[in-house]
């Protein structure tokens, strides 16, 4: 198989624990995507343009059935502090 001319070929794990993308790549610190997230072009886990991975809508479509099911299986209460 051959890559067409001017194609760019990318590794998304090579970008995600990029310091200059990410500081501190390998702790885990989910406050890196509030607000505006992260820039542009530094987490792509599907990958992107017409070679997307197929899987995208699939795993999104699992992460929601998840959640349908955490929130109607079981009693959750309010925490007061």
């Amino acid at each position: 198989m051959l890559r067409p001319s001017g194609s760019c070929i990318g590794a998304p794990n090579t970008t995600h624990k990029n310091p200059e993308c990410f500081p501190e790549p390998e702790n885990f610190d989910p406050s890196r995507f509030e607000g505006n997230g992260p820039a542009p072009y530094t987490f792509v886990p599907f990958g992107g343009g017409p070679s997307m991975c197929p899987g995208k809508e699939y795993a999104r479509l699992e992460i929601l059935g998840f959640l349908h099911n955490l929130v109607k299986k079981f009693r959750w209460e309010k925490l007061l502090s």
